[in-house]
């Protein structure tokens, strides 16, 4: 079970890799521009920002409190 979880959590983990790697050639333009940036440069910005609410989606589907049934304490 907890491979499984482990694997679902690579979703959207990989979601702002993808978007910042991939998609790069598809959203390489100088115009439009937003926000005073040019569209590729907002791109990047975006998805720096938005990495933490997808590696704290991914964290959550983990659950780690229920991994050994000792919140997480080794010994």
């Amino acid at each position: 079970m907890m491979k499984r979880r482990a694997a679902l959590a690579l979703i959207p983990a990989l979601i702002p890799v993808l978007a910042l790697v991939a998609a790069l050639p598809f959203v390489n333009r100088l115009h439009p521009v937003v926000l005073g940036l040019p569209f590729l440069l907002f791109w990047i910005l975006a998805w720096v920002l938005l990495t933490p609410l997808f590696l704290a989606i991914s964290y959550a589907l983990v659950d780690r409190r229920d991994d050994d049934g000792n919140g997480g304490a080794d010994r």
